[in-house]
């Protein structure tokens, strides 16, 4: 089995602190303040849950 396969799937409450990790990596050079916290995240996957997707490698959220 590979073990460097990247998958999509839908959001899960879970995976909000591995967003806010990719956020933070992606988005380096903004101050915390312009950034979405974890609430900002549970409102969106609590009212679009269809519509939020993640990638994950192994057990880790790669994107978002």
């Amino acid at each position: 089995m590979k073990t460097d396969t990247v998958k999509v799937r839908n959001t899960r409450i879970e995976d909000i602190q591995g967003i806010l990790a990719v956020a933070r990596a992606a988005y380096a050079d903004w101050g915390e303040h312009h950034m979405a916290n974890a609430r900002n995240y549970e409102m969106q996957l609590q009212n679009f849950p269809d519509g939020q997707f993640v990638a994950v490698k192994g057990d880790q959220v790669v994107g978002y």
